[in-house]
């Protein structure tokens, strides 16, 4: 009987030390263990069920996946600008004018009418020329009189096209007669945005203190020269030519508007740069 008791303890005794070696395991996956008996004398076989009550639940790790890095807004690409020609040629008058069609840009239905007014325009222009020269050929042919063929001459030129800002022109020259041909020009600034805009010069200003700034380093220039010029000062409003580079804002006056006519189209180049802080964001 001593020797039954003695033998039950010593089992007893081994269970528990092996739940508390289980229970203390430096493993990453922990465990308890519990080891049953086997009643003496028997065959049966000593279970390890693992406890799920000691698993570390792995939801509860945070994600180490690092945030994509987001990729860098890409630079507007250039309008499409291509050239049309406008061509005649008769007995009285020749016309060949290269002038601007543009495709790409964000607002469609600007873009359609930016193309049928330039077009309607070199059309009125050429149409324009011909029946003065028809009139004067009829003119000088029924007094006997030897007529000067007349001519239109006319070159397309993108100043600017970065994808925001797109400055373009039609440089005409037109010979009616007399000594020289005379210059022309149709200038076309435009914003490429949604809605699209055409841009006059206050238009590139955040404020009115940017024109302000246009006339006083023009007037600036004059004053160096004033034997030049028909004028001391210059006016600019809604209707004033200039064009656009990367760098520089280009003013032009007409022909014979503030200076002789041997001048042709005078133009005061002016640094961007000396407009910070006054120009609208798709200059800056």
């Amino acid at each position: 009987m001593v020797a039954i008791l003695l033998l039950l303890l010593t089992f007893a005794f081994s269970g528990c030390i092996n739940m508390e070696v289980a229970a203390t395991s430096p493993n990453t996956k922990v465990s308890e263990t519990i080891t049953q008996p086997a009643v003496p004398g028997s065959s049966e076989v000593v279970s390890s069920l693992p406890s799920p009550l000691l698993k570390p639940s792995l939801s509860l790790i945070p994600s180490l996946t690092p945030m994509p890095t987001p990729s860098p807004t890409p630079a507007p690409l250039p309008l499409k600008v291509t050239s049309k020609t406008l061509n005649d040629d008769t007995t009285f008058v020749t016309t060949h004018i290269e002038y601007p069609a543009v495709s790409g840009m964000a607002d469609n239905a600007f873009e359609t009418s930016l193309n049928k007014s330039m077009n309607a325009n070199m059309e009125s222009r050429a149409q324009g020329l011909y029946d003065s020269a028809q009139s004067a050929y009829n003119e000088a042919t029924a007094g006997g009189v030897e007529f000067a063929k007349f001519t239109l001459d006319g070159k397309m030129f993108v100043y600017r096209n970065d994808g925001v800002v797109l400055s373009m022109s039609v440089r005409l020259m037109e010979y009616t007669g007399g000594a020289h041909p005379n210059p022309d020009s149709l200038f076309s600034n435009v914003l490429n945005s949604s809605p699209g805009k055409k841009l006059a010069i206050a238009d590139l200003f955040t404020d009115s203190s940017g024109v302000a700034l246009v006339k006083k380093k023009i007037n600036t220039i004059i004053a160096k020269t004033p034997a030049d010029y028909f004028v001391s000062a210059v006016s600019i409003d809604s209707k004033s030519w200039f064009y656009l580079t990367a760098t520089k804002l280009v003013i032009v006056f007409p022909h014979g508007s503030i200076g002789p006519e041997s001048m042709g189209e005078p133009e005061f180049e002016l640094p961007i740069s000396a407009f910070a802080g006054k120009l609208i964001s798709a200059l800056s």
